[in-house]
């Protein structure tokens, strides 16, 4: 009980404070709630009410509101009513339109159907806007490209352009596999990602290449991985550098390969593009939820299939959704996998987003945006690999002399961002938190020593409980003797 309690503090204190609101709110409920109504003090109603009260909702119908609502959907044709049906539990509407088109307008009876709208709600709705998801990602899949980044206009054209791309031909190798005409089709440059971006801003120079193969892939994006948790920070503690060094050493390169069988080697396989934050928000819908377009397309680049993965929002590893706890997994796959027949395409998504290895999705999501390290890491990936808490493993981890060389590039980072926050300091930069946010920091910690002084005492009582009952069952055994 107490490691499930302990887990709360891997997450963020927001999240921390959200899920003790939604603990505290359940708690109330269940004081509060009450017991199953009784059907003895029902008064169900008889076949001729209900008959009564259904003709009734039916002829209060607006005609012309049907035929309103019909012109509206078929680009404000006219039409007529053909005939009215009516079943036990909707009515039906057939109306004409010229070049003898028909439309059926269906209705739910509203008095013969507990929430009548529920039933053409947002589940039909939902499972449609995620079966145009997997379309969009199964036309994607279709293209399959020989190298890894940023796709690019061609504009170069001539004896002088084909000369330098025949001697930089890693910045400029021309895509798809299948294109055959390389003078006008777009081509590849080194990946332009948002957290290259960043850094970029910041003043660091992030080096940009095509990556030919998988494991060049991997490696460039552990590198950002890198340099963006080892930029200086305001006010770093130990505790938190620690944290974050020992999630990069678990992620590099080497122990991701063990860690979740992660196959860099290929060289043969195929890369595709991906929009790199298909967030809810790039999605534009209608009124239905079916999509009608994806915004955001800039910082796209060519992925191996490896990580060509579905938004995080839709697999339950989305860190900006997590106090919603909205999971739309397995319905998702449930779409997916009703799809994989489909084309040859959505069968290729099928089977490459089986996702049988729990610890591939969160590793993948994490070179995919490494922003996403520490919370991924520690809520998804640490408690898979390790049973105690990782305010006990962390700091040991840093003290054995094996690791003296992660100790020194530690107190590396820990001076730089010492140096950093006196700067800003003294320029008048620095964040300062409102009183608020302390106490709340401030509590939260408390709180946290608060929870390993009970988890220390439950071990303890635990021990002691052992004891009592190896003493009763001994004294059990020499009272039979006697």
């Amino acid at each position: 009980m107490m490691k499930i309690i302990k887990r709360i503090f891997h997450a963020s204190w927001v999240h921390y404070l959200a899920r003790l609101r939604h603990v505290w709110n359940s708690c109330l409920a269940y004081v509060f709630r009450r017991g199953y109504p009784s059907p003895f003090n029902l008064r169900p109603l008889t076949e001729q009410q209900l008959e009564f009260a259904t003709n009734e909702f039916v002829e209060s119908i607006d005609t012309d509101a049907i035929r309103t609502l019909a012109t509206k959907y078929t680009g404000g044709l006219p039409c007529s009513i053909r005939c009215r049906q009516q079943g036990s539990f909707n009515v039906c509407f057939v109306l004409d339109f010229p070049d003898d088109i028909a439309r059926v307008v269906r209705l739910p009876i509203e008095p013969a159907v507990h929430n009548a709208w529920d039933k053409n709600s947002p589940e039909d709705c939902r499972r449609q806007f995620f079966g145009d998801i997997i379309d969009i990602f199964a036309q994607l899949r279709r293209l399959e490209f020989s190298q890894g980044g940023s796709l690019m206009p061609n504009a170069t054209v001539g004896t002088w352009p084909q000369l330098l791309r025949s001697i930089l031909r890693r910045e400029e190798a021309f895509i798809p596999q299948s294109a055959t005409d390389h003078g006008f089709g777009p081509r590849l440059v080194g990946a332009i990602s948002m957290r290259k971006n960043e850094l970029q801003i910041d003043g660091y120079t992030a080096s940009r290449s095509v990556s030919t193969t998988v494991n060049e892939y991997f490696r460039e994006q552990y590198q950002l991985l890198e340099c963006i948790w080892k930029m200086p920070a305001q006010e770093l503690s130990r505790e938190k550098a620690q944290r974050d060094e020992f999630a990069l050493y678990a992620l590099s390169l080497e122990e991701a390969q063990n860690i979740a069988g992660l196959k860099t080697g290929l060289s043969g396989d195929s890369f595709h593009l991906s929009h790199p934050d298909l967030r809810v928000d790039n999605i534009i819908v209608d009124d239905k939820l079916r999509i009608c377009g994806i915004i955001d397309w800039e910082f796209s680049v060519t992925v191996p299939r490896y990580a060509f993965l579905p938004p995080s929002w839709l697999t339950g590893y989305d860190t900006t959704s997590m106090i919603s706890k909205l999971d739309f997994s397995s319905e998702f796959m449930s779409v997916l996998s009703s799809k994989k027949h489909r084309s040859y395409s959505h069968a290729q998504l099928a089977q490459d987003w089986s996702f049988q290895d729990h610890l591939r999705l969160p590793m993948a999501y994490i070179f995919l945006d490494p922003s996403d390290l520490i919370w991924l890491f520690y809520q998804h990936i640490y408690p898979r690999l390790y049973k105690k808490p990782y305010n006990e493993v962390v700091p040991l981890f840093f003290q054995l002399p094996e690791n003296k060389d992660l100790q020194v590039g530690l107190e590396r980072r820990l001076y730089a961002s010492k140096r950093y926050t006196q700067y800003l300091k003294d320029h008048n930069l620095a964040d300062d938190e409102a009183p608020e946010m302390q106490q709340l920091r401030q509590w939260t910690l408390e709180t946290q020593k608060t929870l390993e002084q009970l988890s220390k005492w439950s071990d303890e009582t635990q021990g002691k409980l052992a004891r009592l009952e190896r003493e009763r069952a001994m004294y059990c055994e020499q009272g039979k003797q006697v």
